[in-house]
């Protein structure tokens, strides 16, 4: 995403700007102080934006400008942008390549080096069967400027996604290895709004090759279809989104217990 293109954010609500731009500082690792000196705004105001109230758009951009920068703890993943001037070029992405990042990260205390033992797997199985942190996620070291969004997934608990909610209209989940439960829709989802524990209806199983396609409008929920094993492996699935922008409402965003 292009940090001059705030497009995307303009049929956003401020609610659902705000449940992005947690998400976003998350994946790059920030702290809200950290976030507000690279931005050069006040800490206050990325709290209260991330809390659903209105931000000013020159805010908005000096944000994610800093956000989008990509740089966290030390570390960087370098993200070539893909260039139709520059005939017969093109970019590679490795496993080895692979850059974790905790999607949601239910603990009160987060240590100050979590980007580097993250990027260890024992360290993420460790997190994911204590319940801490459900899904991580790594993105490729390319970007294509006109889309579609890609993100690599890595599930471990069960995991109601917001994933980019309100930038793509569309989505579909390639399942690389594992298996795994996909519940969609926001009536199927309401017990587990109401209790995380409680079961869902219609949830349909997914196997390695097997993918969905899907509206962001409505929410989804993964879970491993059993139990991982303390040395893994953990699913893995490729999210891709397309039709960037264009939402212009998103009422099941504010229900999300986060």
């Amino acid at each position: 995403m292009d940090p001059e293109d705030e497009q995307s954010f303009d049929v956003m609500a401020p609610e659902a700007i705000g449940k992005n731009l947690r998400l976003l500082r998350t994946l790059g690792g920030y702290s809200l102080r950290e976030l507000a000196e690279r931005a050069r705004v006040s800490k206050t105001t990325i709290l209260h934006a991330e809390q659903g109230a209105p931000i000013q758009k020159r805010n908005l951009h000096k944000i994610l400008k800093a956000l989008w920068a990509n740089e966290a703890a030390g570390l960087s993943q370098k993200r070539d942008m893909l260039d139709e001037s520059e005939p017969g070029s093109f970019v590679t992405h490795s496993p080895q390549e692979n850059y974790w990042h905790a999607l949601l990260d239910l603990r009160k205390m987060i240590p100050p080096d979590n980007l580097q033992r993250i990027q260890e797997e024992a360290e993420r199985l460790r997190l994911g069967r204590l319940g801490f942190v459900p899904v991580f996620g790594a993105l490729t070291n390319f970007i294509m400027p006109q889309g579609p969004g890609c993100v690599l997934l890595e599930l471990h608990q069960r995991w109601i996604s917001m994933l980019n909610a309100g930038l793509y209209q569309y989505a579909m989940l390639y399942v690389l290895s594992g298996e795994m439960l996909f519940t969609y829709g926001k009536d199927r989802l309401e017990p587990f709004m109401e209790d995380p524990s409680a079961s869902t209806d219609g949830c349909i199983r997914l196997g390695e090759g097997a993918s969905v396609g899907f509206s962001t409008h409505e929410p989804f929920l993964l879970e491993p279809a059993s139990p991982i094993p303390e040395s893994g492996p953990t699913p893995r699935l490729l999210w891709i989104g397309s039709e960037r922008g264009g939402v212009k409402n998103i009422p099941w965003i504010n229900d999300l217990k986060l």
